[in-house]
């Protein structure tokens, strides 16, 4: 396999070469691997239009972005056992437009659905995909279809942030102001090759051993359903809203803390869990961007890296004391992020639960987009009807029904901060969780929430959870 190459000795922008893939590509290859047929790793952006756009020049602005990011016009393969990647040059965009003016919407959600959940080839590519849909000259719905290897939250903003450029470049007529790429994906997998292989590796590592040492115990969420004996990845979302008066209470608390929002959710949702475990100790991943360098901002590509973060809630402690502690965890955490977190289940070799992700099987992610804040994205992301985004003269809003990605863990908590208030989804694996245990859910979550708002001296074991009829039937 070939050396990776860089700016300094290759045009890495339009040669065509291969090289190894990064330790979080290779397990999402392994995982593809194992279940080819599954989008449980699609990425997916999908909206509205509600104004007259040019669909020759969106196809050309989707064009330019193949043409400036490597890691969108790549294929995968495997020789000698080991996984590789191609790099090609003058690949063309999956660019696809269908008048859908005679639809019914059924009809035009169902297509979308499956559109969106349809397996790609990573050995042939591509791995982005766009679907124009047109009703009429100022109604288009588009769906764009990305797999994971090839992109995380970050990479997602960027390309959609570098599009609304690029798009009104191409109206225009005009030369888009976009600089080249400082680096490309390949100089980042070198990047962390010799980091994993020097002195900060070897500290990263030490770390990690130490936090992870002793017995890994998994979490044993009351399910609807057995747990089969292989994970699956089927999935389906749950929204809901924190009012602005909670939202700002929650927010005094982290203040008064000297934390972040971030870390008051974390610690509730820990106290959740704890709640209906009864486990004193509970793992939770969350994602961390893997940027720490300046060369990294700008690389679309799989950088984002699981951590993994543990939780003691042993003496059941008040909520106050329980969110130190984990401020503490949030924060060393979050500067030894660097370490794959692959390369760490490889090396700790956790005993295996085939029914189970390793380490951890809930996650918690509260997006904060790097770009597009202005136009509203966050509000955008988790489906607000009343959202707007701006790109380009692509005037877009969610669409009305969601398009649901499968569950890659048991349960997902996702937050994010629109306006005054905090929106929020449970992502959960539909073959555990039935949709009406997710509703139950949120409405503990929100009067453990407003518990925690009302006095954060609370022992965590204490808080307000269950609803008056609930308490009945105890």
């Amino acid at each position: 396999m070939s050396e990776v190459r860089t700016p300094e000795n290759s045009s890495a922008a339009t040669a065509e070469f291969e090289c190894p893939l990064s330790h979080g590509q290779r397990a999402l290859w392994f995982l593809n691997r194992l279940a080819p047929s599954s989008s449980a790793f699609n990425v997916i952006f999908a909206a509205r239009i509600l104004s007259p756009i040019d669909p020759s020049g969106l196809r050309r602005a989707f064009q330019s972005l193949l043409d400036r990011h490597a890691a969108l016009r790549t294929t995968y393969f495997e020789r000698d056992g080991e996984p590789g990647q191609r790099i090609h040059r003058g690949l063309s965009v999956d660019f696809n437009q269908t008048d859908v003016a005679n639809w019914t919407d059924q009809a035009l959600y169902d297509r979308l659905a499956v559109e969106t959940r349809r397996p790609f080839d990573l050995e042939h590519g591509p791995v982005l995909r766009v679907n124009l849909f047109s009703r009429s000259a100022t109604e288009h719905f588009l769906a764009l279809t990305i797999h994971h290897i090839a992109i995380d939250g970050w990479s997602l903003w960027i390309c959609l942030d570098e599009l609304k450029i690029l798009y009104s470049a191409e109206k225009a007529g005009t030369k888009a102001a976009l600089p080249p790429p400082v680096w490309q994906y390949p100089d980042y997998i070198r990047w962390q090759q010799q980091m994993i292989g020097g002195p900060e590796g070897q500290k990263l590592w030490a770390y990690w051993q130490e936090k992870l040492a002793g017995e890994i115990p998994s979490l044993n969420l009351p399910t609807d359903r057995p747990r089969p004996p292989m994970q699956t990845f089927r999935g389906a979302s749950h929204f809901f809203k924190l009012d602005e008066v909670l939202t700002k209470k929650l927010k005094s608390i982290a203040q008064a803390q000297r934390t972040t929002p971030f870390t008051v959710l974390l610690t509730a949702y820990l106290a959740l869990l704890y709640r209906y475990t009864g486990q004193e100790e509970i793992l939770v991943g969350s994602p961390s961007s893997g940027r720490q360098r300046t060369e990294l901002e700008g690389i679309v590509g799989y950088c984002v890296n699981p951590l993994v973060l543990r939780g003691n809630l042993g003496g059941n402690p008040p909520f106050r004391d329980l969110l130190n502690r984990v401020r503490e965890t949030v924060l060393d955490a979050f500067e030894q992020q660097a370490y794959p977190f692959p390369l760490l289940v490889d090396r700790l070799q956790p005993n295996r639960d085939t029914s189970r992700s390793p380490l951890f099987q809930v996650m918690f992610v509260f997006q904060k987009p790097q770009r597009l804040e202005r136009e509203g994205i966050s509000s955008f992301i988790l489906g607000d009807s009343k959202a707007r985004v701006n790109l380009g003269e692509l005037v877009l809003e969610p669409l009305p029904f969601p398009i649901q990605q499968e569950g890659q863990f048991e349960l997902t908590l996702n937050f994010v901060e629109s306006g005054a208030a905090f929106l929020g989804s449970f992502d959960y694996n539909t073959d555990l969780f039935e949709a009406g245990t997710m509703v139950r859910m949120e409405l503990h979550l929100r009067r453990l929430l407003e518990g925690i708002a009302a006095d954060p001296g609370r022992r965590v074991g204490d808080l307000p959870l269950l609803s008056e009829d609930e308490r009945r039937q105890c």
